[in-house]
């Protein structure tokens, strides 16, 4: 099983979305480089609970089920991590951005 891989600068922007996010949420990485997580094309059934968990977010955070509609619009779920990243020296309260990596756990 592959694992999500998606990094978001600090402005919220996609700078990775790796195969299998692009086989799991079937959008490719080129329609969604540059754009914010939660206006990239997923159907998120919640789209804000991402906003709130990358704005308030300090080291990590987790999201277990967490719902998104397909293209044929069955609901999928994926479990996913966040985990912030900032560089050596630079104030933990305004990280450069954020890696998200997960799976789908749709039973």
């Amino acid at each position: 099983m592959s694992s999500i891989l998606v990094q978001v600068d600090a402005a919220g922007r996609i700078t990775r979305w790796n195969t299998a996010a692009q086989e799991t949420f079937g959008i490719p990485a080129a329609a969604v480089l540059g754009r914010s997580l939660w206006h990239c094309g997923v159907a998120w059934t919640d789209p804000e609970t991402v906003s709130r968990l990358l704005e308030q977010a300090v080291a990590s955070g987790h999201l277990d089920d967490w719902a998104f509609l397909d293209a044929t619009g069955k609901t999928r779920l994926v479990g996913l991590t966040v985990t912030t990243f900032q560089r050596e020296g630079a104030s933990p309260a305004q990280p450069d951005g954020f890696v998200i990596f997960g799976s789908e756990v749709t039973t």
